[in-house]
């Protein structure tokens, strides 16, 4: 399992780093699990949400999971209207 602390922004201006850090370890690892704390996340955009839903299609593939945790109501809210994240908020 990876546990993963995001904070700040998750945009198009940021997502190089998120994919650096996270999407090439769980890919090199084969990680079938993660654990997301949002708790700090300020702002999210496409691009972030793309990122979240592209980490739980790789953990799907290797028959894990993907957690989005700790998810303030503002966030929360941007995460509902996107359809392809249903499936990580309930």
């Amino acid at each position: 399992v990876l546990f993963v602390r995001l904070n700040g922004v998750i945009t198009k201006d940021t997502i190089s780093k998120f994919e650096r850090n996270v999407t090439k370890k769980i890919k090199k690892y084969k990680i079938s699990s993660v654990v997301f704390n949002m708790n700090d996340v300020k702002k999210i955009d496409l691009k972030g949400i793309n990122a979240l839903f592209f980490i739980y299609e790789l953990t799907n593939k290797e028959k894990g999971d993907t957690f989005l945790c700790n998810i303030n109501s503002d966030i929360f809210d941007i995460l509902k209207l996107q359809a392809s994240l249903q499936v990580l908020l309930y």
